[in-house]
């Protein structure tokens, strides 16, 4: 059980008895105005406590017994005090420690990659990149990297760990808040509902953290708390003292789902959507009110209106028909609610604005035997084979201990008067003194020193491979040189012992993907306002994204929702074998078929151990075809490129084509130019004519005038109505003559 110790008295209370009933009635009725009875949750919390606690009680003994084993010592008290009892040493030869810390190694050295994916196509590559950008910034400015190794650490070394996502103001002077990422040294202050099944006990009723503030911090906090009662685990097994002082207080934060049941209907709409009762009374209520429909994103916009002024003059032929009802159902859902609670009060409390819990387990290598789940650490098994080899060394230790000391055959004549020396021949400074025997008159005998027993030696090896066989991890995973002598089986090798640890690698993946999913589902509503983020590229350089920002059509750019988004996780901390291995296959590929350098370029960069790795992806990124990068973004595909001979081909005809226009706009020229002739000529010709025919009236008025002004008046009425024929055809051939030149100036054109 666990332990209490107090290192001095608990602190006076610091306000009056009315000041302080009066803070307690106020808690008390912000309490009953947010409808929540503090006994109820307090009682809930203690006995969900407890059944995890008793649930995990197995795990939380082993897991306490394998840390020791692999940080301290390996040798129980019982077992130390024998050895001392029997003056001989003891020894640790501890062969764990050293492959646990390569495994954390190579998980600090490849962790986890993030990228946010849209799981039914609904969101578009815009708003993906805006959604990845701020959770990579939100990782990166809260250390998520420290999260995972600690929480990795602990699954290896325990069994399990933990991640937590939490929310809190950007600073003690705004307003804004913001997530992120929360580390957990000790698991066994984290506790989640037994009842979970899933892998990161997501799909629980209720989680919790228990922890310390400090007074003068918690008063800070809740000025309104006098006399502050610590949270206490009476169920729990503590590695460690807790420490009650007048300088701490014990706290507990806890999520727990509230059910409730609703009904939800589908519209008739074409859109079928589904939306609760509630929401359809509401909009219903509306649209009867202020003659429009006010939509939440699931009804199509229409017509707004300034005024209801404006609203009513809209004609019922004009109103759109408010949708009905298809069908409903009765369903349940819940929210999840945030208490901040001391052993006997609520000190702070809200709806949590999410609908994930924020506290995240890290499954180490666990399974379920007759319904409770057992996990072990990555040595747990391999306990008996090391403290075989302790003791292996011990002896072995021991033995060469005792042939340092030279060893006499001696009678009780010999040592006669000298028995003081003989006692202890080794501390003896030069040579020693003795007798003759009195009946053989032979002196002391000296005893060859003992040699280490070969038996002793062997089964030594033998364990060492029966601990690396345990493990799996053999000497090229060590670094060590081994007994394969060809590339491949060296290869083989070293890849069993990186699947060794694999399933430690894969549990922290999917812990890492649900925190990345509860951080997804709290930014829309945390980050509601105009933003700024400075967002930190692999290439190193940094861009400044504002979001959330109004512009003056009413539109908001950059605006964070929930939309069906997913997560990817990139290959994490896969053996240096491994990637070696696929680096091998790669280039082996590019040498084969030199043709396919394009289109693998950047996933061998991605396997070189290279500081400048981001940027030759980068580079070799620029190298894929146009319908690799859609696809991988999920973008349409573009259109196809002919090929060059199609090109080619296009160009040719192309060619063709413009010199068929050519003769044909040529040909058009010439034939224009025969028939302006023609009209020149016919032209000509009339004239001609016409000048013909006044010729032959003059003459014909000359020579009537001639006869003596004969039917003067019959001539000139003649001559008369003749001229006036003469200025009409005149008339017609200007306009001939304008039709020519704009025929002409249209060829030209």
């Amino acid at each position: 059980m666990s332990s209490t110790k107090y290192l001095s008295p608990l602190p006076e209370p610091t306000l009056s008895e009315a000041a302080s009933n009066e803070l307690e009635n106020q808690r008390l009725e912000k309490l009953e105005k947010a409808d929540i009875n503090e006994s109820d949750v307090l009682g809930g919390l203690h006995t969900n406590l407890g059944a995890w606690t008793t649930y995990w009680t197995n795990n939380t003994t082993r897991a306490k017994e394998d840390s020791k084993f692999l940080y301290e010592s390996q040798w129980s008290a019982a077992e130390k005090s024998e050895f001392v009892r029997l003056q001989k040493t003891y020894m640790e030869a501890n062969q764990l420690h050293d492959p646990f810390r390569k495994i954390i190694a190579e998980e600090r050295k490849n962790p986890p990659g993030i990228a946010v994916r849209s799981k039914a196509g609904k969101a578009t590559q815009k708003q993906i990149d805006l959604h990845e950008d701020i959770l990579k910034t939100i990782s990166y400015d809260s250390d998520a990297l420290i999260s995972y190794e600690i929480a990795f650490k602990n699954a290896v070394s325990r069994g399990w760990g933990a991640i937590q996502v939490n929310m809190d103001y950007e600073s003690n002077n705004s307003f804004d808040k913001k997530v992120f990422y929360e580390l957990i040294n000790n698991v066994n202050d984290v506790f989640w509902d037994p009842r979970a099944q899933k892998k990161s006990k997501e799909d629980g009723d209720y989680c919790g953290k228990i922890f310390q503030m400090t007074r003068e911090e918690f008063n800070a906090a809740y000025p309104n708390i006098d006399l502050p009662q610590s949270f206490s685990d009476p169920f729990s097994i503590k590695e460690s003292f807790v420490w009650l002082t007048k300088e701490t207080v014990g706290v507990c934060d806890y999520w727990v789902k509230e059910w409730f049941t609703k009904e939800i209907v589908e519209l008739d709409n074409q859109q079928k959507e589904v939306i609760t009762r509630e929401e359809y009374d509401e909009l219903e209520k509306e649209y009867n009110k202020t003659r429009k429909i006010v939509t939440k994103g699931f009804l199509q916009k229409i017509k707004h209106y300034k005024t209801d002024q404006d609203a009513e003059m809209l004609s019922e032929s004009e109103m759109p028909t408010f949708p009905q009802i298809r069908q409903s159902r009765i369903t349940q859902d819940y929210r999840i609610n945030y208490y901040r609670c001391i052993q006997n009060k609520i000190v702070d409390f809200r709806e949590w604005p999410g609908t994930k819990l924020p506290l995240i387990y890290v499954d180490g290598d666990s399974e379920y035997l007759e319904g409770m789940q057992n996990t072990y650490s990555f040595i747990h098994y391999a306990k008996d084979t090391q403290r075989f080899i302790n003791y292996v060394h011990s002896e072995v230790a021991n033995q060469i201990k005792s042939c340092n000391h030279t060893r006499f055959l001696v009678t009780p004549d010999n040592v006669i008067g000298h028995e003081q020396a003989w006692k202890n021949p080794d501390s003896q400074v030069g040579g020693l003194l003795y007798n003759p025997d009195t009946l053989t008159q032979e002196g002391p005998i000296i005893v060859p020193p003992q040699e280490i027993s070969q038996s002793l030696l062997m089964q030594y090896q033998r364990a060492v491979n029966d601990l690396k066989a345990i493990i799996g991890f053999y000497d090229v995973n060590l670094g060590a040189e081994s007994g394969e002598t060809s590339g491949i089986a060296i290869q083989n090798r070293g890849i069993q012992g990186g699947l060794s640890a694999f399933i430690y690698y894969d549990n922290l993946a999917y812990a890492v993907k649900q925190a990345a999913l509860v951080v997804l589902d709290l930014m829309p509503n945390v980050y509601d306002n105009p933003r700024t983020f400075s967002i930190k590229r692999d290439s190193g350089d940094i861009d400044n994204l504002k979001i959330n920002q109004p512009f003056p059509d009413g539109s908001i750019r950059n605006q964070l929702e929930k939309l069906d988004f997913d997560i990817e996780i990139t290959p994490s901390a896969a053996s240096v074998m491994q990637k070696q291995q696929m680096l091998q296959t790669l280039l082996q590929l590019v040498q084969t078929y030199p043709p396919s350098a394009p289109l693998v370029g950047d996933i061998i960069a991605k396997n070189l151990d290279s500081p400048d790795m981001p940027t030759l992806v980068e580079r070799f990124q620029t190298l894929l075809p146009p319908q690799i990068v859609a696809k991988e973004k999920g973008m349409p595909p573009p259109p196809p490129q002919p090929n060059p001979a199609e090109q080619e081909i296009q160009m040719k005809m192309q060619e063709i084509k413009m010199k068929i226009q050519d003769q044909q706009l040529e040909h058009k020229r010439k034939t224009m130019d025969i028939m302006q002739k023609q009209d020149e000529l016919e032209h000509r010709k009339k004239m001609e004519q016409l000048e013909f025919s006044l010729e032959s009236l003059k003459v014909e008025l000359a020579a009537k005038e001639a006869e003596g002004n004969l039917g003067i008046n019959m001539v000139r009425s003649s001559t008369e109505i003749t001229k006036a024929k003469m200025d009409h055809a005149t008339e017609l051939l200007k306009v001939g003559h304008t039709i020519q030149r704009n025929r002409a100036k249209d060829l030209q054109e």
